[in-house]
């Protein structure tokens, strides 16, 4: 068995959910699931995994937010702005499988250039925006920072979490007091 977020009553085979007993292979669940490939993946009976989940949850920084879920988000370029609405650019080799010029390069091509915008040797000068794109939401900071080392690989961008608060989310709000009521004798306190 690998180390795979699923109980007791499935086996993770070759990125595939099985369930238990079904013949050699048994029957799966599913045609597709992720590999469980993540060092911090979790193999751990339910009830004691909801205890851990329930400790982070009333011990972790809540970074001065009420009722934090995480998220993870990707920073991502929005190109095509014009010149008047974005103050971030970078120069671009439309000839050269859209290479981006380096600090170096980006200075000659300035000033080169009157206008900013192009030049002989295919270069265009290419105005962008940054923002945060939504990528997965956590109930604790562990757990996004865990998706980040696992899956960093998968994005292009950079990845950060950011805490959001539940306020006015009665579903994310009382499903967090649920949780973090779960103490280690392993039951829910009443």
């Amino acid at each position: 068995m690998s180390n795979c977020i699923y109980t007791h009553e499935a086996r993770c085979h070759a990125g595939q959910l099985y369930l238990e007993g079904g013949g050699a292979t048994g029957t799966p669940l599913r045609s597709r699931i992720e590999p469980c490939t993540c060092k911090q993946a979790m193999s751990r009976e339910p009830v004691a995994w909801l205890v851990d989940l329930g400790h982070e949850l009333r011990t972790q920084d809540g970074r001065i937010t009420a009722d934090p879920y995480f998220l993870v988000q990707e920073e991502v370029r929005d190109h095509g702005y014009d010149p008047d609405y974005s103050d971030t650019a970078e120069w671009v080799n439309a000839e050269s499988d859209y290479e981006i010029a380096d600090a170096k390069q980006y200075a000659i091509l300035d000033a080169r250039d009157g206008d900013g915008h192009e030049d002989d040797a295919g270069w265009v000068k290419v105005y962008y925006q940054t923002r945060w794109e939504f990528v997965q939401a956590f109930l604790t900071e562990k757990g996004a920072n865990a998706y980040i080392e696992c899956n960093a690989h998968r994005h292009t961008g950079p990845l950060r979490t950011y805490a959001e608060s539940a306020h006015r989310n009665t579903e994310i709000k009382l499903l967090r007091r649920a949780l973090a009521r779960y103490e280690d004798k392993g039951g829910a306190d009443e």
